[in-house]
């Protein structure tokens, strides 16, 4: 059986984030440091992302009026250098959802197949007005997964990707959200994307078994992907926790 190792990457922050968008009907006022988080799954000869991770601080800015620091390319590569990578040594890019803080650094990785789930990309082309912001809609500069669209790999709901990696279709913070279980030698892990931004949100609390984010598409479809995520890998991942970064491998 594959077992991957699994590296955490840490693409820059938020230093003050607004806690009620991680929260649903919690956290107002209150400011957390959040984290703009990839994954590096290696196995053998292959290296696989997920997640491309953000913006450099003049574009979320003027493109999303959000303060990021330590963010963009160059700190992709920083990352990836630690684990004596480049860019171009990334075999597969696994996206959990195409926000622009997911997908953003996605052009970067010239030789990797790009794994995205069909509903995502349907979605995309065309989001609600209040969310076309979110997915790089109508800006002046194009999406960047439309420029890598020679080389989507389309997923058509829960796909194995290779051995000890799968794709679950997790719908709820977007249509084609999609969590990625890892099998590693210590324990099976799910990289849940926004569907689970803080440990928190997956703790619950004494109101709710999981407490929900506050950007989502469709809260029938979240909730009920919230609770089959229960049952698919001993260890749910958020996707912007601090907390990620106590383990420098999984």
């Amino acid at each position: 059986m594959t077992l991957w190792q699994l590296y955490p990457l840490n693409f820059g922050e938020w230093p003050e984030f607004e806690l009620s968008r991680f929260l649903y009907n919690k956290g107002f006022g209150e400011k957390i440091r959040a984290i703009a988080t990839g994954f590096l799954a290696v196995d053998g000869d292959r290296a696989v992302l997920i997640d491309a991770g953000i913006y450099d601080e003049d574009r979320a800015l003027s493109d999303h009026d959000q303060w990021v620091v330590g963010t963009g390319p160059g700190q992709v590569r920083t990352e990836l250098a630690r684990y004596d990578l480049e860019p171009e040594d990334i075999t597969d890019v696994v996206l959990t959802h195409l926000h622009w803080d997911h997908a953003a650094n996605v052009p970067l990785f010239t030789r990797a197949q790009v794994h995205i789930q069909d509903d995502e990309i349907e979605y995309a082309e065309n989001p609600l007005p209040p969310h076309q912001v979110s997915f790089d809609h109508g800006l002046s500069r194009p999406a960047p997964w439309t420029l890598v669209r020679d080389r989507i790999n389309t997923l058509h709901g829960d796909t194995e990707l290779f051995p000890g990696m799968t794709a679950y279709h997790l719908p709820g913070h977007t249509p084609g959200s999609q969590g990625i279980k890892i099998s590693t030698a210590k324990q099976s892990y799910l990289l849940a994307g926004d569907n689970v931004d803080l440990q928190a949100n997956w703790d619950g609390d004494e109101h709710l078994r999981h407490r929900p984010g506050m950007v989502y598409v469709d809260m029938r479809d979240y909730w009920a992907s919230l609770l089959r995520m229960e049952s698919l890998a001993d260890v749910i991942v958020p996707s912007h926790d601090p907390s990620v970064f106590d383990r420098e491998v999984y």
